[in-house]
């Protein structure tokens, strides 16, 4: 039942509660009555601790710290002075420690979200061109883009600069307050404006990081967007006959040897339509035995869908090339330029030459 400041107390205080609790040990009294008359005692020698039902110390900021000694009694002052200085001493050293950690970790959260600021700022200024490009900007417009972005950039960095400034200035104002904080209860009170800057700073940093995350993830976004626009323009240029830019090109992720072998397929698709009425010259038989054959010529193709249906030979090819059946089957509800994408790798990985890379063109409504 004894608490570690009761060595604060007189000898005689100290073996009265000492009697109390051998009393409630031999069950002559209760434990809470014995614990209530140790605290009585506690409370009339000016001690602003008691215990609780467990033997905690309890402090009592409003109990009077005020010994009841006789002058003969001065050295259980002294102590009970030296007491109370450390505890004061102990409780500003700790805010202060705790005040400089959140310094050091303001300073550490405001360096990442200034490295997140940067890496969002770059990633976007690497895609910018392209973008604008796709979007038909240039000139002036263009500029006035970089500079929004760069612009963008140092706001962001403004203000996790003002955030951070803000808050150690706070900090550091509060351990000014509590190295000069004479008593307890101050140091009471800095802990708990400890509490409310970590709170706020915390917010802040969430904030700011959400800030980043977002315009990183809507970079990302508007970099596929613009990706897609880009094919569906290099689709049409070259169904028209027309090369693309280079800049256009890269937006779209085609190489410039791929385009070329693009338009070069475009262009065959319109002369095999051209010659189309050519097709019937080969009899059903001829043209049979040319396709299985491997005789893949814009004519065989042409005349073989003319006698046995239209798609007849894309049957036939499904049914002999296990590599080309899984890519037709797997393109079916893709937009026209993934369809186009998928075509040109097989025909650029070698799968059918250019009769059969127009054909599927043709049949898929992609010429």
């Amino acid at each position: 039942m004894s608490i570690a400041n009761d060595q604060y107390l007189s000898a005689a205080v100290q073996q009265k509660i000492k009697d109390l609790t051998a009393q409630a040990t031999s069950g002559k009294i209760s434990w809470q009555d014995a614990n209530t008359q140790a605290n009585q005692l506690r409370t009339s020698e000016g001690s602003a601790y008691t215990a609780d039902a467990q033997g905690n110390n309890v402090y009592n900021p409003s109990q009077t710290q005020s010994f009841q000694l006789s002058l003969d009694n001065s050295s259980s002052w002294a102590d009970y002075q030296k007491m109370v200085e450390q505890q004061v001493k102990a409780k500003v050293d700790q805010a202060v420690n705790d005040y400089q950690d959140q310094i050091d970790q303001t300073n550490t959260d405001s360096a990442e979200l200034a490295r997140q600021a940067y890496i969002a700022k770059m990633q976007s200024q690497k895609n910018l061109p392209q973008q604008l490009s796709a979007a038909g900007y240039s000139g002036g417009m263009a500029d006035t883009q970089k500079l929004q972005l760069e612009t963008n950039y140092q706001n962001n960095l403004n203000d996790i600069e003002t955030q951070r400034a803000s808050t150690v200035k706070q900090l550091q104002s509060a351990i000014t307050d509590a190295q000069l904080s004479g008593d307890m209860e101050s140091a009471s009170q800095l802990a708990t404006q400890l509490a409310s800057l970590q709170s706020q700073w915390d917010s802040n940093k969430q904030t700011l990081s959400a800030q980043n995350a977002s315009n990183y993830f809507n970079q990302q976004s508007l970099d596929q967007s613009a990706k897609e626009t880009a094919l569906s323009q290099v689709t049409g240029m070259l169904q028209l006959g027309v090369m693309p830019d280079s800049t256009t090109l890269a937006t779209a992720g085609i190489s410039s040897t791929q385009a070329a072998a693009l338009l070069s397929a475009y262009k065959q698709q319109a002369t095999k339509k051209t010659s189309s009425s050519d097709s019937n010259s080969l009899t059903a038989a001829q043209a049979q035995s040319a396709v299985k054959s491997g005789t893949f010529t814009n004519t065989t193709l042409s005349a073989y869908d003319d006698y046995y249906g239209d798609g007849a030979f894309l049957s036939y090819l499904k049914g002999t090339n296990s590599y080309v059946s899984n890519m037709i089957n797997n393109i079916s509800g893709l937009s026209d330029a993934r369809k186009l994408a998928s075509i040109k790798e097989y025909y650029d990985a070698g799968y059918y030459n250019s009769s059969v890379y127009s054909y599927l063109l043709d049949y898929f409504g992609l010429a």
